[in-house]
């Protein structure tokens, strides 16, 4: 019975190790989680300047480390444990699991796991020497502002590796050696809180906190000491959240300054800066000088043939510092031109961090913590889907928008305005973290957005990662892209713009595909019929641009389409049957050369956006569809010489229309259409009665206009009395309508189609006599800005005289025969 019961001890000895083992496996589990964050914030600010480790970090990871192979021992001594040591084995388990549970707690760093990287006390902070004229103007910027008394919040942003550090960090020092200033440098950390940012600027100011907790007492004796420092200047370096600095103890007013750096301009927004100061890329001068530099051509031997590689890669890094000085870096001392053209290989065809001899996964963390911060799913696909477009390409906004809706990445809204508001909004977003840099045209508003290169490769490096991205965008080369390449997992693919897609390949496997893009493909004219047969779940088809002569008959497999754009495929004359694809929403067979509609179009019921703009050789469009697409919200046919023409009954019908460009038979229907704007009307429209429109040569980008052309029973404008629906009108185009003797009674002058009109083309009218007899300071001053006249030759001087009364000003061609006389 002892025996027995020695054995039954033994046993419950044997479970309980087990058990044991099990705790601290557990345990050590998740502090090696705590580790891999730890490491991770480590590489973070490894790759920013002005930070340094705490030597109680390095200390723990080296405890970690250590008690990570004690645990490893242990496993393996468990594993093989006797009958006489497993006493010995609890006992050394239950002490492991005692210095693992430790080392957790210890592992919070509660006050961050770095520090700033210089002593306290005001000294000099290293950096490196600012490189361009543009840099050098920020910095006085910067220094001005500080001086500006009412200046007290300077935001400065700008993209992650631009420089924003270092041009701070030269203020900075600059700073120090004036005796007005009592400059402190605080940098903000990736977990930020109030009370941490407390305590770091209690640190540089030298105030104890220590004994105090209150979030709100230890901001009143921060903004105590604040206040009894000569002018001080608060310098926060990388913030990413925007707060209240009041909160912290900051108080604004009193000749304290607040400077920061930031990603984000909404940041600088939400802070209320009274100055936003933008710091950009480096010129192509600037970008080599700084390369150079950097490379050390004392070590560095730089023959024709390797400045010409170097030169390239530094074209690459598109004017961004930190990428620049990376690859000098990782090129310094390196004379074997195989090694500089693969170095360019290897940045081109971004595949940073696979390549231990290349040290372009710093420049990736860095501008990778951007899309990171993001966050929000949508931001980062939309982000992503960018660079589907090839390097450098200006994408225009309505395009990309567009494509967001066809994909869903913008949920579907009340209106088509509504998700183009929405997709404007995402954009901006993107831009302000300076991720997309947008180009501004003349009338001030930003049209299109770009990729900076570096940007770009490390979108598809994230797209990559997982295989889900198949991009040759803009890639001229003699070689295809094989069948290999069209991996299960695709979900987007891009040719935009090249010449490698093969119609040779056999039909991709490709069951999540989403999106293909193979617009303005130089070498499509032809796509085999089984080609969409394994990628039914494709939502948007771009052909557009390619000299496709037919689609495949495959297409009718596709049954989640949303969106088929064949826009300028001049060479396609005919499509097949398109009754199957029930899912699509938009449709663009602008500049086509179809000569009738598809089959199977009026069976397209969720149609929300149309184009057959441009259609010149569509002969007619038969009666009886339109009012079946009852869901369309853009409708766009060709207007211009264009035979094509629709009823107003039909148009009128299609209540959600928000946008419609189009030629109706005849005035009457024109008056049909417009009466029923009473409902509702689109806020967008070009509307267009006749025949050889002679004012189509020139161009007025006007979103409400009128043309009428060819009408031979039209003597004025009062006959269309629906024109009073269009109170929003901006452009009137009267054309070759040789019965018109006068454009308006004195009845109907007054009317809000005068008001509100900018300008009035009158072309070919010989027998216009008069516009309108009224006396001057009547309420139509506000009507036309400008009046276009072309070879209206009895036009006397009464209508000059009404001209000057109705219109701010007036344009008066040669061809007319108008006789002057002083109307002061």
């Amino acid at each position: 019975m002892e025996i027995a019961r020695d054995i039954m001890e033994k046993v419950r000895n044997f479970e309980t190790l087990d058990y044991k083992m099990g705790i601290l496996k557990r345990r050590m589990d998740d502090l090696s989680s705590r580790e891999e964050d730890v490491r991770t914030e480590l590489d973070y600010a490894d790759s920013l300047s002005m930070r340094k480790r705490r030597k109680t970090v390095e200390n723990w990871l080296t405890h970690v480390g250590d008690v990570k192979n004690q645990v490893q021992q242990l496993e393996h001594e468990v594993r093989e444990r006797r009958f006489y040591n497993y006493l010995q084995l609890q006992n050394t388990v239950d002490k492991v699991t005692e210095e693992v549970k430790e080392l957790a707690q210890l592992g919070a760093f509660p006050e961050g796991v770095t520090l700033v990287a210089r002593e306290s006390g005001g000294l000099t902070m290293p950096t490196t020497e600012l490189v361009g004229k543009k840099f050098e103007e920020k910095k006085i910027m910067i220094q001005e502002s500080i001086r500006n008394d009412r200046m007290l919040c300077i935001g400065i942003y700008g993209m992650g590796g631009v420089g924003k550090t270092t041009l701070v960090t030269h203020v900075y020092n600059e700073l120090l050696n004036h005796s007005e200033f009592s400059v402190f440098w605080v940098v903000a950390s990736q977990n930020f809180g109030i009370p941490k940012l407390q305590s770091d600027i209690a640190k540089a100011m030298n105030v104890d906190l220590k004994d105090e907790e209150d979030m709100s007492k230890r901001a009143a004796i921060l903004a105590d000491a604040i206040k009894r420092i000569k002018i001080p200047v608060i310098i926060l370096d990388d913030l990413w959240d925007e707060f209240s600095p009041e909160s912290a103890g900051i108080v604004r007013g009193g000749g304290c300054k607040l400077v920061f750096t930031t990603r984000s301009l909404k940041v600088c927004y939400r802070m209320e800066s009274d100055i936003q100061i933008s710091v950009e890329t480096l010129s192509d001068e600037e970008a080599w000088a700084l390369f150079v530099k950097k490379l050390g051509t004392s070590s560095t031997r730089l023959t024709p043939q390797i400045k010409e590689i170097a030169k390239s890669l530094v074209k690459e890094c598109d004017g961004l510092p930190l990428g620049i000085i990376t690859v000098a870096g990782s090129m310094r001392g390196v004379d074997d031109i195989c090694e500089w053209s693969n170095a360019l290989e290897t940045l081109r065809q971004a595949t940073w961090g696979q390549d231990e001899d290349m040290q372009f996964d710093k420049v990736f963390r860095v501008l990778r913590y951007s899309y990171d911060k993001l966050k929000n799913q949508t931001l980062q696909e939309c982000f992503l889907y960018c660079s589907l477009y090839p390097e450098d390409h200006e994408i225009e906004r309505d395009e990309l928008i567009a494509y967001f809706i066809d994909e869903g990445l913008i949920s579907r809204m009340g209106s088509r305005q509504a998700e183009f508001n929405r997709g404007h909004t995402i954009l901006n977003v993107l831009e302000n973290v300076c991720l997309l840099q947008g180009r501004i045209e003349n009338c001030g508003v930003t049209r299109y957005v770009k990729m900076h290169d570096l940007i770009r490769d490390m979108a598809l490096q994230i797209a990559n990662e997982s295989s889900r991205f198949l991009v040759k965008a803009g890639v001229k080369s003699v070689d295809v892209v094989d069948s290999e390449k069209w991996s299960e997992g695709l979900e987007r693919v891009s040719f935009f713009r090249s010449n490698v897609f093969s119609h040779d390949t056999s039909p991709p496997v490709c069951p999540r595909l989403s999106t293909l893009l193979l617009r303005r493909c130089d070498n499509i004219n032809i796509i085999p019929n089984s080609f969409f047969t394994h990628i039914n779940g494709l939502t948007v088809l771009d052909l557009s641009e390619t000299g496709i002569r037919n689609l495949p008959s495959s297409i009718s497999n596709l049954k989640s389409l949303s969106a088929l754009l064949l826009n300028s495929c001049r060479n396609l004359i005919r499509i097949c049957p398109l009754s199957d694809l029930r899912a699509l929403k938009r449709l663009d067979l602008s500049g086509s050369g179809i000569t009738e509609l598809p089959e199977g179009v009026d069976g397209l019921t969720n149609l929300r956006d149309l184009s057959l703009a441009l259609t010149v050789s569509l002969q007619t469009i038969p009666e009886g569809i339109f009012p079946r697409l009852s869901h369309l919200q853009r409708l766009k046919l060709h207007t211009f010489d264009g035979k094509a023409k629709v009823r107003g009954k039909e148009i009128a019908s299609l209540r959600k229309l928000e946008l419609f460009q189009g030629k109706f038979y005849n005035i009457n229907d024109l008056n049909i259409y417009l009466s029923s704007w009473e409902k509702s009307c689109p806020k967008e429209y070009r509307l267009l009665v006749g025949e050889d429109l002679y004012f189509q040569k020139i161009t007025f980008e006007m979103e409400k206009s009128v043309h009428i052309t060819a009408s031979q029973d039209l003597k004025s404008l009062c006959r269309l009395d629906s024109l009073k629906k269009a109170s929003d009108l901006r452009l009137c185009t009267v054309d070759n309508c040789p019965r018109m003797t006068h454009l308006f009674c004195l009845a109907c002058y007054n009317r809000p189609l005068v008001q509100c009109l900018e300008y009035l083309n009158l072309v070919r009218l010989q027998n216009l006599r008069e516009l309108l007899l009224t006396r001057k300071g009547a309420s139509s001053s506000s009507a036309a800005e400008a009046l276009t006249t072309h070879g209206n030759s009895q036009i006397g001087t009464i209508l000059i005289l009404l001209i000057i009364l109705m219109i701010g000003s007036v344009l008066i061609p040669r061809r007319c025969s108008v006789r002057s006389q002083s109307l002061v």
